[in-house]
């Protein structure tokens, strides 16, 4: 996976920066003891990841022959990573294991970050169709449309997510306007402390369109499930319950 870097990066190197940045921000979440000092400091390194995945998200998107077959691995993932990202949560953790409404209550209390991706692709699909229709107005409805969807369903990262990634679509040949709109969505639309992710804006800007070695790409896919698990069961066994 060895990539010479020329003081630019390929979408593969963008894609191990946003995998080992999520991780770190995962470790925060499930192993350290909240607003302690490592914390502070895993979450901060994680806010990277997000837009990293919304940015190459948009390049997917413009570059794929299919955007059903893309739509559809998304959405495979999804459903894969859906008991997983909500055990981390503790979400199984039921008054009534017999209950079947509470599994699903607990099940459908939100969504993991692949349904924000999914419904991120499903805006840009319909933002460049009815674009194409010469229906600018209605393509901006649509995407508001789909960061309602993202609000109803309570996907990672909500509404504000999906409105990330129709602005670097939108934004996609213009850094400067993208940085801006991005930085005012991660900080209005999310979180204040999303501030340290506007790093990615000059990792965006090393990036030269080259995709890099693609041998790995369901790898990136399968990180996701597999790691939240592994976190899982690892603080279940330093708990002594596992």
């Amino acid at each position: 996976m060895q990539e010479k870097m020329n003081g630019e990066l390929t979408g593969i190197q963008l894609k191990v920066i946003a995998l080992v940045t999520m991780i770190i921000d995962h470790i925060g979440v499930v192993l350290l003891e909240p607003n302690s000092g490592l914390y502070w400091v895993a979450r901060s390194i994680g806010r990277l990841a997000f837009p990293i995945y919304c940015f190459l998200l948009v390049e997917g998107f413009i570059h794929t022959r299919n955007v059903k077959k893309y739509l559809g691995r998304l959405l495979l993932f999804a459903v894969i990573s859906e008991i997983p990202f909500d055990m981390i949560h503790d979400r199984f953790v039921m008054t009534n294991p017999w209950s079947w409404q509470e599994f699903i209550g607990n099940l459908v209390e939100s969504q993991n970050v692949f349904f924000t991706l999914a419904i991120g692709v499903v805006a840009l699909w319909g933002y460049v169709r009815l674009n194409n229709q010469r229906q600018p107005m209605l393509a901006i409805a649509w995407c508001v449309a789909m960061c309602g969807l993202a609000w109803l369903m309570k996907t990672d990262y909500n509404y504000g997510g999906v409105a990330l990634i129709c602005i670097f679509y939108r934004f996609r040949q213009e850094p400067e306007m993208r940085a801006a709109w991005g930085a005012g969505t991660l900080l209005l639309a999310m979180d204040p402390m999303e501030w340290p992710a506007f790093l990615d804006f000059w990792l965006f800007s090393l990036y030269r369109g080259k995709k890099g070695n693609g041998r790995f790409q369901w790898l990136f896919y399968a990180a996701y499930p597999l790691h939240l698990l592994a976190l899982w069961m690892l603080a279940r066994s330093m708990k002594g319950i596992g």
